[in-house]
């Protein structure tokens, strides 16, 4: 799963290592609103961008 991003060294990396990620998604990777991410995977083939939807939970500090 690919969020967010923008470091372009970084996406150069991804893009050489990530297979079935179209040509069209990698320039998206910059500009990905919160909430969406590109979701690559065996069986998935074109790669294919999602909406996710924050799970509702309650986060309790415990020592």
């Amino acid at each position: 799963m690919l969020m967010r991003l923008g470091d372009e060294p970084t996406l150069r990396r991804l893009q050489h290592s990530v297979g079935g990620v179209p040509d069209n998604l990698w320039p998206r990777l910059k500009n990905l609103p919160t909430g969406q991410a590109i979701v690559s995977a065996q069986g998935i083939e074109p790669a294919m961008l999602v909406n996710l939807e924050p799970g509702r939970c309650r986060l309790r500090m415990v020592d």
